[in-house]
């Protein structure tokens, strides 16, 4: 499990963190901000009906993943896999809650891009 704690902090949006991955410098790691989350999992900052849709805090994650596998099925017969967005690596346990480990270009600061 990852400690966050330990993780540096890249930026921060509305919705997301993002840390410097601990052992690739090519990949970034993304956590949904705790502050917009109930104790559920469901959103904080919405009416409690839509606040407890499916996936809750993890419905981005959830928007993101499914682009990324769409451009893959439509680029399938070229065997095209990498496009110009983020790929997603994979989902990783930590000490605040599940993040989704990423590729994304970054600049020479370690910034993403």
């Amino acid at each position: 499990m990852i400690a966050v704690e330990e993780l540096e902090l890249l930026g921060k949006g509305t919705q997301k963190l993002v840390y410097a991955h601990p052992e690739d410098d090519n990949k970034v790691i993304k956590l949904m901000r705790p502050e917009n989350a109930t104790v559920d999992g469901g959103r904080a900052t919405q009416h409690h009906l839509r606040s407890h849709r499916h996936q809750g805090i993890y419905r981005q994650f959830r928007r993101e993943l499914l682009q990324y596998l769409q451009l893959c099925k439509n680029n399938y017969s070229d065997k095209q896999f990498i496009f110009p967005i983020e790929t997603v690596y994979g989902f990783i346990p930590c000490s605040r809650s599940l993040k989704m480990r990423i590729a994304t270009s970054q600049n020479e600061n370690k910034k993403p891009s």
